[in-house]
């Protein structure tokens, strides 16, 4: 019995065991039959449950891109905010300024934010250069005497020793021992020789190079040389003064001006302005004794009275009877504060005021009349109290120095020198940034007409940042557009195409209308411009600001 009972153990595992493998029941319990899909059910079941699974997974799906959505217009909305605080922030492109210069050959310039809107006239008359002198032609063998020298420049001055050697071992060492102040360099002028140039690296008259020491090194190559100091001097005849106005006294060496007068000398010879040509003067300012100013009165002769006249008892004498009135004259305007007492006229019509303020001798350097002819020289006083007298005029011209000068000078250190409005301005560099308020001026050639210097807002970078604003706001406002649009489309955005995702896609969300209503009444409020004598005015609408290219979306 045991054996039976076990038997049919066996066989029923078997049956089990081989309906979870085919997955198909090989085996009919008792009491049933085999029509029903017991697969099918099973699968539906499942499918019953997966419901609420899928459509979790698809709420998460739509949350995703609708995370996206919203990830895309925070872009869009902190681009907007980034032009927007462009607008407004202290690098406003409202308060940048743009300098222009109408000759770059000449000058150039460039304009910082705290630059006046303004227009200026500069006129280069040289530029500041630094001292550099060139040798002759010298064989690269050719041994140079050693010695020790020093360089100066300004308030530096550097010690060298030379040990002897050809050209090149001599500019090695000037640039290892005195590379603060110099540089040299030599040129090789032909594949056999070479020329050594000694240049110094700041520029303007005081930073002069001087050499001192054992210079043989340099003498041997033709750098230095001992110069012999020259000069030419002009000196015009006063005599041939005419008088003009008063009665100037006029001799040889001078022209004494009483008070209103005036002379001139034509000069026939018209000496010609060099480079180094020097106007010398004396001057004397003698201060007169004050004049009683004139003054009128009425005429002084006998004049009869009026016949008295009695009423009851009371007399009335006649009074004095007019019988002539002179109107005062005005007394003579008193003239002082003249000062422009000598006159020079140049050959290209242009005139140079000289005004001596006090007794002395005067030196003025004509550089800016380089080429120029003095064809004209007036003496003229306007003073009513004063007396000057003009003498030993003269034009001294500086042909060479003496000392130890450079054989070849490839140039020499001098100031820059320009005109502001008229204004001579001298510097000791190119770049001058303290003349004209925000503005830094590069100094680039001498010119023969002053150059125009416009300063004003950078009208298309304000234009541009205005562009990019807009664009940033229509792209915020063309997204909530879309967004909050009404939309009847129930289809779940993971199955939506790419043209139609966003549509409506927050129509009921509150905050995205606010933020559009918002966005919208801001573009309508009136733009806090700057003082309208700046060139914008105090209130501006957007449509007054205007967009040519671009409107704005609403």
């Amino acid at each position: 019995m045991r054996r039976i009972i076990m038997a049919w153990g066996m066989l029923l595992v078997g049956a089990l065991w081989g309906a979870s493998i085919t997955n198909k029941p090989i085996l009919n319990l008792p009491g049933t039959e085999n029509k029903f899909d017991t697969e099918g059910t099973i699968k539906k079941l499942v499918e019953v449950r997966r419901i609420p699974i899928l459509q979790k997974q698809q709420e998460i799906q739509n949350l995703k891109i609708e995370n996206q959505i919203i990830q895309d217009f925070v872009n869009y909305l902190r681009e907007l905010d980034n032009k927007s605080k462009k607008l407004y922030s202290f690098e406003s492109p409202f308060g940048d300024k743009l300098a222009e210069s109408s000759d770059e050959s000449s000058v150039s310039a460039i304009a910082q934010r705290k630059a006046k809107k303004d227009t200026s006239q500069v006129k280069v008359i040289q530029i500041a250069q630094a001292d550099s002198f060139a040798s002759r032609s010298v064989s690269r063998s050719e041994s140079l005497p050693a010695g020790d020298f020093s360089l100066t420049m300004g308030e530096t001055t550097v010690k060298v020793r030379f040990r002897g050697g050809n050209i090149y071992q001599l500019a090695e060492q000037i640039n290892q021992q005195a590379s603060e102040i110099v540089e040299a360099k030599v040129v090789a002028d032909t594949p056999f020789t070479g020329v050594l140039v000694i240049s110094g690296k700041k520029t303007g008259q005081k930073n002069k190079l001087i050499f001192s020491g054992n210079l043989d090194p340099f003498f041997s190559v033709g750098l230095l040389k001992v110069g012999e100091d020259k000069k030419e001097r002009y000196t015009p005849s006063l005599s041939r003064t005419v008088a003009k106005k008063g009665k100037p006294l006029i001799s040889e060496s001078q022209v004494t001006l009483s008070p209103v007068s005036e002379g001139e000398i034509v000069l026939s010879d018209s000496p010609e302005i060099k480079e180094n040509t020097t106007l010398i003067f004396s001057a004397s300012i003698t201060q007169l004794p004050e004049e009683d100013s004139p003054t009128n009165y009425l005429l002084d002769f006998p004049i009869e009275k009026m016949e008295s006249v009695q009423i009851s008892n009371v007399t009335v004498e006649g009074g004095s009877l007019i019988v002539y009135y002179e109107e005062p004259k005005a007394p003579p305007v008193r003239v002082s504060n003249f000062q422009d007492y000598l006159i020079l006229e140049y050959s290209d019509g242009q005139v140079q005021h000289l005004s001596p303020t006090a007794s002395g001798v005067y030196s003025n350097k004509l550089i800016m009349q380089k080429g120029k002819r003095i064809v004209r020289i007036t003496f003229k006083n306007e003073n009513t109290d004063k007396q000057v007298t003009i003498q030993n005029i003269s034009l001294e011209t500086v042909v060479s120095e003496g000392g130890i000068q450079p054989g070849n000078p490839v140039s020499k250190a001098q100031d820059a020198i320009f005109t502001l409005d008229g204004i001579e301005v001298t510097r000791d560099k190119n770049d001058i940034d303290d003349v004209i308020d925000g503005v830094v001026l590069t100094l680039k050639n001498p010119s023969s007409f002053p150059a125009r210097i416009s300063v004003d807002h950078d009208y298309e970078k304000i234009y541009q940042a205005i562009l990019d604003w807009v664009h940033a706001y229509n792209q915020v406002m063309e997204y909530l557009a879309i967004a909050t649009a009404p939309d009847k489309d129930r289809t779940p955005l993971s199955e939506r195409s790419q043209e139609t995702l966003r549509n409506g896609v927050f129509q009921a969300d509150v905050s995205f209308n606010s933020l559009r209503s918002k966005l919208r009444t801001i573009i309508q409020n009136a733009y806090p411009g700057t003082d309208i004598s700046k060139g914008f005015s105090s209130d501006l609408l957007f449509e007054q600001i205007g967009s040519p290219k671009r409107e704005v979306c609403f």
